[in-house]
């Protein structure tokens, strides 16, 4: 399962980086958050934040993945970059 939960997470930022909402859209469950010491703060955000060019990135990476699971789920801790 640990593949399986990296290789979505390498999916997940290449369809930051192209900003294809569809995929984020597949990818992401109704209950996302994001916890980051730079934006989120926990927040809830749909796929829609990338809809109308308002938001995209230059630089989208993922590294230093600790994948924990539990039962049918996964929590990935990664870090990573991100540019604006």
């Amino acid at each position: 399962m640990v593949a399986e939960v990296l290789e979505a997470e390498a999916r997940w930022t290449r369809a930051h980086l192209e900003g294809d909402v569809e995929a984020i859209a597949r990818l992401m469950h109704r209950d996302y958050a994001i916890i980051s010491p730079t934006e989120g703060g926990g927040q809830r955000r749909g796929p829609g934040i990338l809809q109308g060019g308002g938001r995209r990135w230059d630089l989208a990476e993922s590294d230093q993945h600790t994948v924990k699971v539990y039962g049918d789920m996964a929590v990935v801790i990664a870090g990573g970059g991100r540019g604006a």
